[in-house]
């Protein structure tokens, strides 16, 4: 009521207020409207303007509009001012809900929920949110107290455990006091050291406060119990069979479990052992979490009880070790006392032995110094010929070791032309054992060196010590090499001075030291005036003295052997000399002189000159008998212009060739061959002309016959010309062929060979086609038939090859041995059927020079490729 009153007198005040407003605003309006008029301000004028103007009456509402105006302004003036009131009371009413809940939550009062004013329920639920997560954090808090104080505690407990037995039992007793509805526990520890031995044996077990022993083992996997010890998992059963445990109790009688926690023990990923716990309710996940933290700490109490136990083990051990050591020491002590008197004695004897011992040592050293730089080898053998000494010497002399030929007979190392005298030396010193015998051998070195020895053989099989024949051999190589060159010298020399070239030694200074008589048949100067002087020095031409000079200096230096000619004067007329000068070595292995051999090569020179002229005669016809053949045969460029898609491999062994091609074109027929003439060079060339000669005559007079019928009457021809069918003909000579006639229009191909295959390929696929066993000409081959015409039908892609022998025939390959073959022809042939013409024609080139290599060309060949 009094919120009424307060509004209407705000109404009214505002009304009033707005109304005088109006009234002033109606006296402005007539002000205004009088100003401009001759009226003045009055009743009078007023009513004037009323009655000219009855506009004028509208101004008389005014103040009521003002008025109304007023009164509406006033009441939503109170409208808001209420509304500002009453939000003020709605945010001090939440506000002060807001610290009363925050204050519950401050005292731990986490249950209490907060209700929001008139339904806001975004601030309610994030409030409730909040208490949501704290309520969380504060149980997770507890949990992790709890698992704190209790591990603490089994801390504390294991620390007074020193052995298994209590540790188990202490730890499931406290386990199922500890934990809520646990009523049974069984701790089981992992024994055994290997994988076949490691049991899980049960230690201890709880049942309502009293200790229930049972006696229970699992292998690893074996049972849940196994199970949980292979996976490293703990295993949480809520179903439990009904014949796995019960639970025994005066109130309740025998009752099942409703939950079972099976949980492994480990501690750097070793199984320690197992502990089993049953519940009445199933396991909390704080339960479980804390069975998870004791897993650690239990299996680390177990490892270290087994190690205390275990050094316990060794300590007793090592003291019951210690007592029988102490013991043994005792005994020991009596007994040295005893030996020391022994020793002292002993001493006596030993200085004596040692000053005895030594000097045998020293006479055996000074023996074995001896027999090691010995020049002899000193070998004893049995008298079955087995070696059983030898002396260290063998290795500076023959390489071996001693050890390597004791044993044996030592045969295997002497040359086979003096093993015979071996044996029959060892034979005859047994037979005559009063007899000293002499022996000269060849031996084979360990690195394979031959090597003369000389053996001195003497029969000490009678000799108690010896028991054996002595062999005392040294080595004469150098001794037989001097002699041997001693008489080579002498030989030289007798050689020397009857030889008819010019031998004179030049030493390293320039001195001749030697020349033989000849040299005064060539100069008319005695071979005394050379001796012991300077080769500068004699009468000897400079040019001749130059040349000694030049080829000592390059002899001296390189110590390898020199060749050249020289002119040489002499009264008769210039000379020409080839010169060898050939080093002479010494012991060190440097120059100490050169020996000049000149012989005189004037006659040889003069006839190599007229050899060359000959010679040069000879390949002028032959270069002149090649450019006849080059003009008659056809080149691979004539081929293609007759058939474009063609190529020719032609290669003679020399200039002019055995080997021809063969082409002539009559409209649409097309002759094409490969002629191989017996033999190459000027002989097969004189066959390939009348060959070619031959064959253009037939084909001239008759452009149709085929091509068995141009080889029939060639063969004919060639018998006839060469006259081979006469009594005594000495001329029996052939040529072989790969023949073909081409019939351009009828898209035929005819063939016919004598000894030459053609090689087909039509659509990927090779076909060889054998020519007849018998040659062009000759009458050798008995029972000959005509030539057999061939006739294929050309398709579109068909290739053909001929070839002579020259190229499977050529010798080449990794050895240089081999002959490429028809065989790997055809090989080549059919493995690259793609090939366009002209690649192959490249290939068939290539594939020559490879094989062929640095060998020399064996005969002419020619190679020709033909596709449609």
């Amino acid at each position: 009521m009094l919120l009424n009153r307060r509004r209407i007198k705000l109404i009214s005040i505002f009304a009033a207020g707005a109304a005088v407003l109006g009234l002033l605003a109606y006296f402005v309006v007539m002000l205004f409207a009088l100003a401009p008029t001759i009226y003045t301000f009055s009743f009078e004028s007023i009513a004037l303007l009323y009655e000219r103007h009855n506009i004028f009456y509208l101004l008389n509402l005014l103040p009521l509009i003002f008025a109304f105006a007023g009164g509406f302004t006033g009441n939503y003036l109170y409208k808001l001012e209420e509304e500002k009131k009453k939000g003020d009371n709605y945010f001090k009413a939440t506000l002060n809900k807001i610290v009363d809940f925050v204050n519950q939550i401050e005292q731990r009062n986490l249950n209490v929920r907060f209700r929001a004013i008139n339904g806001e329920k975004v601030l309610e639920n994030a409030l409730e949110s909040m208490r949501m997560s704290l309520l969380s954090t504060s149980q997770k808090e507890f949990e992790r107290n709890e698992i704190n104080r209790i591990t603490s505690e089994a801390g504390a407990l294991l620390q007074t455990c020193h052995d298994i037995t209590r540790l188990s039992s202490e730890v499931v007793s406290f386990l199922v006091n500890k934990l809520d509805s646990v009523v049974q526990g069984a701790f089981y520890v992992v024994e055994g050291e290997t994988e076949e031995e490691r049991i899980i044996s049960m230690k201890a077990s709880y049942a309502y406060n009293r200790m229930k022993y049972m006696h229970a083992e699992f292998r690893f996997a074996q049972g849940l119990i196994g199970q949980a010890a292979v996976e490293k998992e703990y295993i949480l059963r809520t179903e439990i069979p009904e014949d796995y445990m019960t639970i025994t109790s005066g109130l309740t009688g025998h009752t099942k479990p409703s939950s079972l926690l099976i949980t492994p023990l480990i501690n750097n990923d070793i199984v320690y052992g197992v502990i089993e716990l049953a519940a009445f309710k199933k396991f909390t996940p704080l339960q479980c979490a804390l069975l998870k933290e004791l897993s650690d700490i239990i299996a680390r109490a177990i490892a270290n009880v087994k190690i205390n136990h275990r050094t316990l083990s060794l300590l007793q051990e090592s003291e019951k070790m210690s007592a029988e050591l102490r013991y043994q020491k005792r005994q020991l002590m009596q007994n040295a006392e005893d030996l020391i008197k022994t020793q002292e004695e002993l001493r006596e004897s030993n200085i004596k032995l040692e000053e005895q011992i030594q000097e045998v040592h020293d006479t055996s050293k000074k023996t074995q110094v001896l027999l090691e730089n010995s020049k002899e080898v000193i070998t004893i053998f049995s008298q079955e010929g087995k070696i059983t000494y030898v002396s260290p010497s063998i290795k500076a002399i023959m390489g071996y070791f001693p050890v390597e030929i004791l044993g044996k007979d030592d045969i295997e190392n002497i040359h086979p032309l003096d093993t015979d005298r071996f044996r029959q030396l060892l034979r005859d010193l047994i037979s005559f054992p009063e007899k000293e015998m002499t022996l000269q051998y060849r031996y084979f070195t360990k690195n394979g060196d031959v090597i003369w020895m000389e053996a001195t053989g003497k029969n000490l099989l009678a000799d108690k010590v010896i028991k054996g024949i002595v062999i005392n051999s040294r080595d004469i190589s150098e001794q037989r090499i001097a002699a041997k060159e001693q008489r080579m010298r002498a030989k030289m020399q007798a050689l020397s001075e009857n030889s008819s070239d010019i031998i004179i030694r030049i030493d390293i200074f320039s001195r001749c030291t030697y020349i033989n008589p000849v040299i005064e048949e060539y100069t008319g100067i005695g071979k005394n005036t050379f001796i012991d002087k300077p080769i500068s020095s004699t009468d000897l031409d400079p040019s001749v003295v130059a040349v000694f000079k030049r080829m000592l200096e390059e002899v001296s230096v390189s110590k390898l052997k020199k060749a050249e000619e020289m002119p040489f004067p002499t009264p008769d007329g210039k000379k020409i000399m080839h010169v060898n000068a050939i080093p002479e070595m010494n012991e060190n292995g440097e120059a100490e002189s050169v020996l000049f051999v000149c012989h005189d090569i004037t006659e040889a020179k003069a006839r190599e000159e007229l050899i060359r002229k000959k010679n040069k005669s000879i390949s002028d016809s032959i270069n002149y008998a090649f450019n006849i053949q080059s003009a008659l045969m056809p080149t691979e460029e004539n081929l293609r212009k007759v058939l474009p898609n063609a190529f020719m491999f032609y290669k003679p062994k020399d200039i002019v060739s055995g080997d021809y091609p063969w082409l002539y074109r009559h409209d649409d027929i097309v002759y094409v061959g490969a002629m191989d003439c017996t033999g190459h060079g000027v002989p097969g060339a004189m066959m390939s002309i009348i060959g070619y000669f031959l064959q253009y005559g037939i084909i001239n007079q008759d452009a149709n016959l085929n091509a068995g019928d141009v080889l029939n009457i060639l063969h004919i021809s060639v018998v006839e010309r060469l006259k081979q069918a006469e009594k005594g003909s000495k001329i029996n000579d052939g040529m072989d062929a790969a023949f073909c006639r081409i019939n351009l229009k009828k898209k035929e191909l005819d063939f016919a060979g004598a000894h030459r295959p053609l090689y087909h390929v039509s659509n990927g696929i090779m076909t060889e086609i054998k020519g007849d066993k018998y040659p062009v000409g000759s009458t050798q081959y008995r029972n000959r038939k005509d030539f057999v015409n061939n006739t294929i039908k050309i398709k579109p892609g068909d290739a053909f090859y001929f070839m002579t022998d020259g190229f499977h025939d050529q010798f080449g390959g990794p050895t240089g041995k081999q002959k490429y073959t028809s065989d790997r022809v055809a090989e080549m042939i059919r493995e690259n059927t793609h090939l366009s013409i002209f690649q192959m024609g490249n290939l068939f080139r290539t594939t020559y020079d490879d094989w062929k290599g640095e060998n020399e060309q064996l005969d002419d060949v020619l190679v020709i490729g033909l596709k449609f």
